[in-house]
């Protein structure tokens, strides 16, 4: 009876100490932050004020988005952020919110909420999780997350040295 007890015990202490391992956060979809965006997604490129956008094909979909992009960095050419979304009603858009965040958490750990975006944080990297909500009709929603590496951003922009003051080829 003894040695039954202790192997419960046991068995108890390993279930809840692989519970407790959490995935580190480095990509999602296939598609690793910290990478250079592939060949083929520079036809898709689209300049922003933060860096180079790219829709992309990714090489693992999710049920639950249809449409993905990734935000690359000016300077060092680097994913910082991976981005996906799928449009649907208000009322499906919080249900799936629902499941993605119950998937999420079996992976990374318990979310955050604040202002109704869902988030887990490691370091300098996150995830956000949301359903957006139209502002034009309410029953349309979009449900978005996004995987940002906040190092490799800032990391960019402290090269640039935006506050320089070069005036040639003016």
């Amino acid at each position: 009876m003894i040695k039954h007890s202790y192997l419960i015990l046991l068995i108890i202490f390993v279930a809840q100490s692989v519970q407790a391992e959490i995935t580190p956060i480095d990509g999602a979809f296939g598609i690793k932050l910290g990478d250079s965006p592939k060949e083929k997604y520079r036809a898709e490129e689209l300049p922003t004020e933060i860096g180079k956008l790219f829709f992309v094909e990714p090489p693992i979909k999710n049920e639950h988005f249809n449409e993905y992009a990734v935000l690359v960095t000016h300077r060092t050419n680097k994913i910082f952020r991976i981005y996906a979304e799928k449009e649907q009603s208000s009322a499906s858009c919080k249900e799936e919110l629902l499941k993605v965040k119950r998937s999420l958490e079996n992976i990374y750990g318990t979310l955050s909420v604040a202002n109704k975006v869902f988030t887990v944080k490691q370091k300098n990297r996150e995830i956000n999780l949301t359903c957006k909500i139209s502002t034009i009709n309410n029953n349309e929603a979009s449900l978005q997350i996004k995987y940002v590496d906040r190092q490799l951003f800032k990391d960019s922009h402290e090269r640039t040295k935006p506050d320089r003051n070069d005036a040639s080829g003016l």
